[in-house]
């Protein structure tokens, strides 16, 4: 296990290398669109065909331009809409914008004047549209159901096998198999009209309480809880034990599939260090989060889709404690890795005490080291050195950051695990 443990460090610290940079800016969204409250709040976005992007507020309904500038927005006042409190999104194939509200029906908006209003399912937390136009949707307490253009169907504890009525997310795969995420009683697997159930009972998923779900392109499972990562493809569970432990990660929810099969995913620790980060296969990026904003948190939020605008950019949401904010992570401008390989090279891994950094090429000019969340723990300004050693015996066991900035500005990112 010793070897396994040391192996996966060593894994780690080679995919960290190739960590590579992105622009994020938070664009403030106005007042007006939270309707006065007191604590400013997006639920969802999404993407239409025009690329416009559509915000689920506690206000209203927002309609943003490009530039994330309000060319509509739509109350109960001037509108179809069944409650001020949006909360779940989605776009049909006929470019149609599906609205779950809270405590009150699903409204269908298409974009024009008319508006429908499907009662009586009422406060929707969640809407997925199958590629056949199939509206599947979820509430806290009420199950699932879907809409196929002309009948619903709902499942529930009452009429069918599903073992909660909770549902936390549901993903759909290849059109004809949905799976769902329960808050406590594990992961579903419906198909031909059955329910399937997985739970630490009858399987090796690791937690009955699922925060989330994403399919990638090998159609290969993620499964996000409050006990970490857990993946289920070819009807086997890949044991994730090794990488939650290392990246500390616990509660975690995977939310988007970009177009380079990169599974996207949120995590807090026990410190409630927020981490966003996206993997496919060995390959891991961690991603920069504005400092201050409540992002993606797999516990107190339910339904938080990234969004890629195309252009090598990607939108997502959060809020601060006055405002709530579009989040832009841009990769259009990338650099790309090697042009930094400055063969910087950090030992011993896993640390005890002494770590040493030695780069063969060029000067260090600044070191940080960070918690996986973005906190600074410590910074050492060198004077243009290619040697340094840090003592880490004062800090806990874990894994951490170092940023490497040369004399010539650019930097190189790795991983150190303490032990």
């Amino acid at each position: 296990m010793k070897k396994k443990i040391l192996l996966l460090i060593f894994v780690l610290t080679a995919i960290f290398d190739t960590l590579s940079t992105q622009v994020v800016t938070s664009f403030v969204m106005p007042d007006s669109i939270f309707s006065g409250s007191i604590y400013p709040t997006i639920k969802d976005l999404v993407l239409d065909k025009n690329n416009n992007v559509w915000v689920a507020t506690i206000g209203g309904l927002a309609k943003l331009n490009s530039n994330y500038e309000v060319e509509a927005f739509y109350k109960q006042e001037n509108s179809g809409l069944p409650h001020f409190f949006c909360q779940a999104l989605a776009v049909d194939t006929t470019n149609h914008i599906w609205i779950g509200t809270a405590g009150e029906p699903m409204a269908e908006f298409d974009q024009n004047t008319t508006w429908l209003i499907h009662d009586p399912y009422y406060d929707v937390i969640g809407i997925k549209i199958s590629e056949n136009n199939n509206v599947w949707f979820h509430s806290w307490n009420s199950g699932v159901a879907y809409f196929d253009g002309i009948n619903f169907e709902w499942y529930n504890t009452q009429n069918s096998s599903i073992p909660s009525d909770d549902i936390y997310d549901i993903e759909i795969q290849n059109d004809s198999v949905i799976w769902i995420a329960t808050i406590n009683q594990g992961l579903v697997r419906y198909s031909n009209n059955e329910f399937e159930i997985f739970d630490t009972l009858n399987s090796e998923i690791s937690s009955n309480v699922i925060y989330g779900i994403e399919i990638d392109m090998n159609n290969k499972l993620y499964c996000g809880t409050d006990k970490g990562l857990c993946i289920y493809e070819g009807d086997q569970w890949q044991e994730m034990q090794e990488l939650n432990d290392n990246l500390q990660i616990e509660k975690c929810q995977p939310v988007f599939v970009d177009d380079d099969n990169y599974v996207w995913i949120t995590s807090f620790n026990n410190n409630s260090d927020q981490m966003l980060f996206k993997m496919n296969g060995e390959n891991i990026d961690l991603l920069n989060l504005p400092d201050n904003q409540y992002f993606i948190r797999p516990d107190r939020v339910h339904n938080n889709p990234i969004l890629a605008i195309g252009n090598g950019k990607y939108i997502t949401y959060s809020q601060t404690l006055n405002s709530g904010s579009i989040i832009e992570f841009d990769f259009s401008s990338r650099v790309q890795n090697n042009n930094y390989n400055h063969q910087v090279h950090v030992f011993p891994v896993p640390a005890f005490g002494d770590i040493f950094i030695i780069s063969r090429e060029r000067d260090i000019s600044n070191i940080k080291i960070f918690t996986l969340g973005g906190v600074i723990l410590e910074e050492h300004h060198l004077e243009n050195l290619n040697t340094y050693s840090i003592n880490l015996s004062n800090f806990k066991p874990g894994l951490y950051w170092l940023y490497i900035e040369y004399v010539d500005q650019s930097f190189e990112i790795k991983s150190v695990s303490k032990i």
